[in-house]
């Protein structure tokens, strides 16, 4: 059995993750989410084939128009894959997204690292900060 490593708990939409909780089925959807059609029949695959968490790349800050409507239309969690530009972040959480993951090899500078994490702390929303 692999021992896991103690950490903090968090909810992601709703799903406890972390700090004791089950470990939980995540996947990434691959396409563009522009699509919307491809997009929401991605998502509902993976939901049932009991994905519990659902990651999707956010490209660009127009990329992001899709979170409202995927949350509409699915209830599982939604992570935005985030890289380069700090203020898709930003505009993922002013529509509600679940999650934010950024890549401090792309996100590296702190002004934007630290104001990512004051949007994400104003509106609750946990953030992935991950390779």
């Amino acid at each position: 059995m692999i021992e896991r490593k103690p950490t903090r708990r968090i909810v992601v939409g709703g799903l406890p993750v972390g700090g004791g909780a089950p470990i939980s089925v995540q996947s990434m959807l691959k396409s563009n989410p522009e699509d919307f059609q491809a997009t929401l029949d991605q998502a509902r695959a993976l939901k049932r084939v009991g994905c519990e968490l659902i990651r999707i790349a956010l490209p660009q800050e127009e990329s992001c128009k899709i979170i409202p409507f995927l949350k509409h239309e699915i209830d599982v969690p939604i992570v935005g894959d985030v890289h380069f530009n700090h203020r898709i972040a930003l505009k993922a959480m002013e529509l509600g997204i679940d999650c934010v993951r950024i890549n401090p090899g792309t996100v590296n500078n702190m002004r934007k690292v630290k104001e990512v994490a004051k949007i994400a702390r104003e509106t609750g929303t946990p953030v992935r900060i991950g390779i």
